[in-house]
């Protein structure tokens, strides 16, 4: 069945309702995907009257820094990385010090994965109007060597054409199916992050945080 360019673009163009877990902007063209998310995240949603300091030296410290990038990553579970937290909290001197770098660590990590995801959906979707572009135009090419034809048997050279243009149209459907788990990922970081920084504020106040 022909997937004419304007039902392939409008497919790109509206948005895939995604669980944003930030305010999100109005899409812009080129996102596929429902609400345009934040272009950085700020510590300060996430630890209140953060300061500067605590956002540039979290490296300075080793125990901080080793957990960071060992939670930071979602091969480990959010239960285990809370876990880990209540941990560190528990060998703290000055606990809200270290919660307090331990959220910034965590932010700066984690939104460098989420900057990461969000570009490889704009290259996603760059490559699916690509191919959908590619698709009307050899649709385009059938039709007019078909009115040529007056009803002879396809050449060798068409049947090639008529093989390539399915197979484009499989892969098109294949990825545009695809869209809405891709579209969840930066808004399941950003859920990731509110629930380390939650419990970091719970060990910071003294409280066991919920795994």
């Amino acid at each position: 069945m022909r997937l004419p360019l304007t039902l392939a673009l409008l497919c790109l163009t509206t948005p895939v309702a995604a669980a944003v877990a930030a305010p999100a902007q109005a899409p812009q063209p080129g996102w596929p995907c429902e609400g345009q998310p934040p272009a950085a995240l700020a510590l300060s949603r996430y630890w209140p009257g953060a300061d500067g300091a605590q956002a540039r030296g979290w490296r300075s410290d080793a125990t901080v820094a080793a957990l960071v990038r060992d939670i930071a990553p979602r091969s480990l579970s959010e239960a285990d990385g809370i876990a880990r937290i209540a941990d560190l909290g528990a060998r703290a001197t000055d606990r809200r010090r270290t919660m307090a770098a331990l959220v910034a660590g965590l932010v700066e990590e984690i939104d460098r994965e989420r900057q990461a995801i969000i570009a490889g959906i704009r290259r996603f979707n760059k490559r699916q109007a690509q191919l959908a572009r590619r698709i009307e135009q050899s649709y385009d090419m059938m039709d007019r060597q078909g009115a040529e034809a007056d009803g002879a048997s396809p050449t060798g050279q068409q049947q090639a054409g008529q093989e390539a243009l399915e197979w484009d149209t499989q892969i098109f459907e294949d990825r545009q199916r695809m869209l809405p788990v891709i579209c969840r990922q930066p808004a399941m970081l950003e859920n990731r992050l509110k629930s380390f920084a939650e419990a970091a504020r719970k060990v910071a106040d003294g409280a066991a945080p919920a795994s």
